[in-house]
């Protein structure tokens, strides 16, 4: 199933999860016979110590995510799926930085309408009066697709909810994700983010734009996990075809960003 996000899904491993956000065809299993995916993350050069492991259904869905440092839980969410496999309830089960060691379970649920294998109409309930829409605005075939986004965020306080509105427009190539425009209301500053991909279906080449240019600086890499705006990928595949490693290429130089293990049934 297609899905919309206000997030564009990345195209490789080490967002697997954002994959089951925003997925083009039916697919009918992601990870065939893999039931953990452990992920450590670097910051370019050495292990950061901070690691995640994926829990995975028969049907390579990821039901479960647990991010740790070292050995220390930090947060753990888990997903449930309806027919389509498409997330019903996304739910924060323990989250290190709430102080509440008693509190309820935080979900999110999730209502979908559609029109044949494609969403054409998402919500997104908080649980506390806040709560997200979105709905496929305009369509050219299945190669340019405008969807429209607004945000309701209730304030207590004020017993009042602000929205936020947001345009994002897709465009493919076949399954391949070629580029995503977006803008906030009222559609003035609009960002860019084109994506090249290899022989082999896998991103390549990720370019952002900002338009109109706020500047013409060149984003700089200053530490942690380095990213650019304009950014090169590179991979090295285990036996059966999954990302072992993760490179982000920046300038010419090559920082290993994610490891991965797979774990069969």
């Amino acid at each position: 199933m297609r899905k919309l996000s206000i997030l564009i899904a990345c195209m490789f491993l080490f967002s697997c999860l954002n994959a089951q956000l925003f997925k083009h065809f039916k697919v009918k299993s992601l990870y065939p016979g893999i039931k953990f995916i452990k992920s450590k993350s670097y910051n370019g050069y050495r292990y950061s110590g901070y690691w995640t492991l994926s829990k995975l259904n028969v049907h390579g869905c990821i039901v479960e995510v647990e991010r740790y440092k070292k050995r220390e839980l930090l947060s753990r969410v888990r997903f449930v799926y309806n027919s389509n496999n498409d997330i019903l309830f996304d739910i924060n089960t323990f989250d290190i930085n709430d102080a509440n060691a008693s509190r309820k379970d935080t979900v999110v649920a999730n209502t979908y309408r559609y029109s044949g294998d494609m969403i054409i109409w998402q919500k997104s309930d908080y649980g506390d009066g806040s709560y997200q829409e979105i709905k496929l605005d305009s369509r050219q075939g299945d190669s340019i697709l405008v969807y429209q986004v607004n945000d309701y965020h209730y304030r207590v306080k004020e017993k009042d909810t602000v929205v936020h509105s947001s345009r994002y427009t897709y465009r493919y190539r076949g399954h391949q994700l070629i580029g995503l425009k977006a803008s906030d209301f009222p559609f003035e500053n609009e960002s860019v983010t084109q994506y090249q991909y290899d022989e082999y279906g896998r991103l390549y080449h990720r370019q952002f734009f900002e338009s109109p240019s706020k500047s013409n600086m060149k984003s700089v890499y200053l530490g942690g996990s380095p990213f650019s705006d304009d950014m090169y990928y590179d991979y090295k595949l285990d036996k059966q075809g999954y990302v072992k490693k993760l490179y982000h290429i920046i300038d010419g130089k090559k920082y290993i960003i994610t490891i991965n293990r797979y774990y069969r049934h």
